[in-house]
């Protein structure tokens, strides 16, 4: 189990530099709440070139969602329900989130969604908060029960 953690850490580590490196230069998902205004302006500034190169960035989110997901379920394996669902949690709403953002790039930029897609994003970072807390937790937990 050790090894498919570790496994999967430098997955997350390669897909993040990929899409840090490789990927639109600046992102909605990257900021902990924007409003549709912010959102509407920076997909006017990143023009219809800069947008396609956004929505392959979303598509690598996927992988990285999908990665850190099954890292902190695996994190988590045996622990409370509370404690998997706070694991889960914040992969959810990054699912959510950035489907949602990769239907909205297929769309007008002037659509309403704009406005509030930036709930989800502070949901997804508001639930990451005890998500990391929690795995750092864990390492002095777990010490203690053996």
């Amino acid at each position: 189990m050790l090894f498919v953690r570790f496994g999967l850490a430098i997955a997350i580590l390669v897909v993040g530099v990929f899409m840090v490196t490789q990927g639109a230069p600046v992102s909605l998902d990257a900021k902990p709440f924007y409003t549709g205004e912010q959102a509407r302006a920076l997909l006017e500034l990143l023009g219809a070139d800069g947008r396609e190169l956004y929505r392959k960035t979303e598509i690598a989110d996927l992988f990285f969602l999908t990665l850190y997901t099954a890292y902190l379920f695996l994190a988590f394996r045996g622990r409370s329900a509370a404690v998997r669902i706070a694991g889960f949690a914040p992969g959810l709403f990054d699912l959510i989130e950035t489907s949602l953002i990769l239907y909205a790039l297929s769309t007008a930029i002037d659509q309403p969604y704009w406005d509030w897609l930036g709930i989800l994003t502070a949901l997804q970072w508001v639930s990451g908060v005890p998500a990391v807390i929690l795995l750092i937790a864990r390492r002095p937990i777990d010490r203690r029960e053996h």
